[in-house]
Formats: structure tokens, C-alpha cells, sequence
């Protein structure tokens, strides 16, 4: 059986929670921006979310690689959902420009 520290089980399981909510805000904020700048190009709704909604997966998986990276949960939270929220605010912004 393959055995793992203390140390290192207790990292994975604290940080796993924080990495899954970060990564899919992360994710919302990547598909909500791809479909708010397709909107303000002219881009018809059922299109932008086609094409927009596939850049939610890679978003998802880098956000919990990235996290497992981050010195402690606070930096996850920061940089990861961070990211997120930021992508989320600048999709409403563009949003309420496409009208």
C-alpha cells in the first residue's frame, strides 16, 4: 500500500476544498469574460456560449494544479479565486456594454 506522510495528507486534504471552489470560480470567470467579449464583437448568444463555455475545462483544471502549487490556502484564495472574481467583475462590465 503506498503510504503517505502526515505532513502531506494533511495539505491534500486542506487544500483540496479551497482548490475546487477557487478553480470553478476561476472557470466561471473564463467562460462569463469568452462570452462577454464574443457578445461585444456581434456574436449571437447560442454562439458565444458554444464557443465560450469549452474554456471553462482548461480554466478548471489549471486553477487546481495552480493551487496545489500556493505556499498556503490564503494565496489560493487570492491569486486562484482572485483571478476568478476579477474575470467574473470584467465580464459584467463588458456585459452591460453588449447590451
Amino acid at each position: 500500500m503506498f503510504l503517505l506522510s502526515q505532513s502531506i495528507r494533511m495539505h491534500i486534504a486542506s487544500r483540496t476544498p479551497s482548490a475546487l471552489v477557487a478553480s470553478t470560480l476561476l472557470a466561471t470567470g473564463a467562460a462569463a469574460l469568452g462570452c462577454s467579449l464574443l457578445r461585444c464583437v456581434g456574436a449571437p448568444l447560442g454562439l458565444a456560449l458554444i464557443v465560450a463555455l469549452p474554456l471553462a475545462v482548461p480554466a478548471f483544471a489549471i486553477g487546481f494544479v495552480w493551487a496545489f502549487s500556493m505556499s498556503s490556502g490564503a494565496d489560493v484564495w487570492l491569486r486562484v479565486g482572485g483571478s476568478g472574481a476579477a474575470s467574473c467583475a470584467a465580464a459584467c462590465i463588458l456585459g452591460s456594454l453588449a447590451g
